[in-house]
């Protein structure tokens, strides 16, 4: 059994780097031993290895394109799911149209999920922030934050 789920992980590991190769325009080949790959640019081999090889090899070439950066909305979530870990600095824009920056730990999406209700470590209140308003989300570590340690004057100017 546990043979069965090695060759299925390895496979599906080899598919996947097979696909990311064909995007890069470069071909993979087995070898003589079977967990050694090929690659090859053209008929030329630039690269043999492992799979965990290859992958690291493309890490290291620049080659993998990185992760795009979370949503506003999903560094909220991350530190809904952890907030002894996580709280986030924002820049709200009100009503009026002006900026404000805030330090609030996230409690809960609104049933609709256009607002976040999240506790404002600056005045030390539950607020409500419509999402679609937060202009920027900066996830901070919790152990370096102190309840009511910011005013929103003092976040606000260290911004500018």
């Amino acid at each position: 059994m546990i043979d069965k789920l090695l060759h299925f992980e390895t496979m599906t590991q080899h598919t996947t780097l097979n696909q990311h190769l064909q995007r890069l325009g470069l071909k993979c080949r087995g070898t003589g031993n079977r967990l050694t790959r090929k690659i090859l640019d053209g008929n030329e081999t630039v690269f043999e290895g492992t799979a965990q090889d290859v992958w690291q090899w493309l890490r290291d070439s620049g080659r993998l394109p990185y992760k795009r950066e979370p949503s506003p909305r999903q560094k909220l979530w991350r530190a809904m799911r952890d907030p002894d870990r996580w709280v986030c600095r924002i820049v709200y824009q009100d009503k009026a149209g002006r900026f404000t920056a805030r330090t609030i730990s996230p409690v809960r999406f609104t049933a609709n999920d256009r607002c976040v209700l999240a506790l404002c470590i600056g005045r030390e209140e539950n607020r409500q922030f419509v999402v679609s308003q937060i202009k920027s989300v900066a996830m901070v570590n919790a152990a370096e934050v102190l309840m009511g340690s910011e005013t929103v004057e003092e976040i606000d100017a260290a911004i500018q």
